[in-house]
């Protein structure tokens, strides 16, 4: 699952966000950076149609195919 760092302005509004394959990728990614690692935020679920390169590493990430708003059959 994939890990985020987001990075905000001055209001705490999030105005860029990061994709990682893992968890070490963003510490990584944060200490190259220059930039506070601000502690583990993984296991979140990609939603997407295309590839996503990690930020870091550039690693395809597990995505989770986007169905839209259609509903699912029970």
């Amino acid at each position: 699952m994939s890990h985020i760092h987001e990075t905000e302005d001055d209001n705490g509004d999030i105005i860029d966000r990061y994709w990682f394959c893992s968890d070490s990728c963003h510490q990584f990614w944060c200490r190259a950076a220059g930039v506070p690692y601000g502690g583990w935020n993984g296991c979140h679920e990609l939603v997407s149609d295309t590839p996503v390169p990690c930020y870091h590493c550039g690693d395809a990430l597990n995505v989770v195919p986007d169905i839209g708003d259609e509903e699912v059959a029970s």
